[in-house]
Parts: structure tokens; sequence; C-alpha cells
């Protein structure tokens, strides 16, 4: 999907409830904003219990990051993903999920 792709809301009870499949959901959701290059990624893949969830996966399979691994330098394009991952790192938390992650306002 593209970055121009108008976007909206809609029931992501499916999303989430395949995420609690794969990782385990707590009382309280949590998100550790963390430096790009500090190992979020490393922590995630090794991990002995599935706790954590990679931001980078979470934000591309909820569409709020649709740049993928593009490096973009127009901010107003930068602000509207890391909206986006605000947003859908809001919702995550309310489902008692764990993101790390660098992208947020």
């Amino acid at each position: 999907m593209d970055i121009n792709t108008p976007i909206v809301f809609s029931d992501g009870t499916y999303v989430f409830n395949k995420l609690k499949q794969k990782y385990i959901s707590h009382k309280k959701g949590r998100f550790i904003l963390a430096a790009s290059g500090s190992g979020k990624s490393y922590y995630v893949c090794n991990q002995k219990e599935k706790h954590w969830i990679d931001g980078d996966y979470f934000w591309h399979i909820t569409n709020a990051d649709l740049l993928s691994e593009e490096w973009v330098y127009d901010m107003k394009v930068v602000m509207e993903v890391n909206n986006r991952s605000d947003v859908m790192t809001q919702q995550a938390i309310k489902q008692g999920l764990w993101i790390v992650g660098s992208s947020n306002n």
C-alpha cells in the first residue's frame, strides 16, 4: 500500500486475536521506546517467552507504517507515519500487548 492511499478505521479484532495467539497478552499493555539500532529486533527474536512484539512488525501488519524499510526524509510523511503508529500502539496497549519500537510522536 502506498503512503498516499487513504485509510479508514475498521474493526481490528481479527488482527489482535491473531497476535494474542502468537504473543502473550497481559493485564496491562506496555510500550518501550528505544533508539534505532539498539537491538530491539534481536531481543524480540531471541526472547524465551513471546512477551514483546517488534514495533516494526506490528506497525507493518496494521498498515500504520506503509514505508517498510524505506528511509524518508520528508518530515511531513514521517510525522504521518508516526501518528498512525501511535494510534495502533495505543490499541495494542488496550489489548494488553507489549510493543518495543522506535516510532512515535
